[in-house]
């Protein structure tokens, strides 16, 4: 286990750094899937209108939860052979509840568009921008913690933001 300057400054537990890495890995999770989320309910027309966009966005952003709340659980019990106890299941729901605070953000901005008055069109074309530059932010900044160097945060902010670029051509190439 480090022991460096850098360990002591951040007072974080093994566990703890696992359950961070964890929440951060489920943000960008929940930034990709609802990027190819909502240009496949746009581009197929399952959505037309922000409510039923926001229907959607709701419906899969539960069932991924309810998949990755079980999923944990399953692990856990094979890892382990018992049941995660009150502490592990309270940070679970915490994981849970990042991939809802990129919902909830996605959700915002669909709103907001439309209540500005934008067409659905540019609501969702909105809404894959702010997903596409949290991946640029979380690259960059994440990159810039590290101590990386502006140049090297750029690139890896480019190119987690690329990454949900493809999921979006993709989306508009493959429906």
């Amino acid at each position: 286990m480090p022991t460096g300057p850098a360990r002591a400054a951040t007072h974080v537990s093994p566990v703890d750094d696992h359950h961070i890495i964890s929440q951060v890995t489920i943000t960008v999770y929940a930034a990709i899937t609802l990027l190819g989320v909502v240009a496949a309910a746009s581009l197929k027309k399952y959505a037309t209108s922000e409510g039923e966009l926001i229907a959607i966005l709701v419906g899969a952003s539960v069932a991924v939860s309810i998949a990755h709340f079980w999923s944990s659980l399953m692990a856990h019990r094979l890892v382990h052979h018992s049941m995660p106890g009150g502490v592990e299941l309270r940070r679970e729901g915490q994981i849970v509840g990042s991939f809802f605070l990129v919902t909830g953000v996605t959700i915002g901005v669909v709103v907001v568009a439309g209540l500005l008055g934008q067409s659905f069109d540019t609501s969702v074309l909105i809404a894959e921008i702010v997903l596409i530059s949290a991946l640029f932010a979380l690259g960059l900044f994440g990159a810039l913690w590290a101590k990386t160097g502006w140049p090297k945060a750029l690139a890896w902010g480019c190119l987690d933001a690329g990454i949900g670029v493809v999921i979006v051509v993709v989306k508009l190439i493959v429906g």
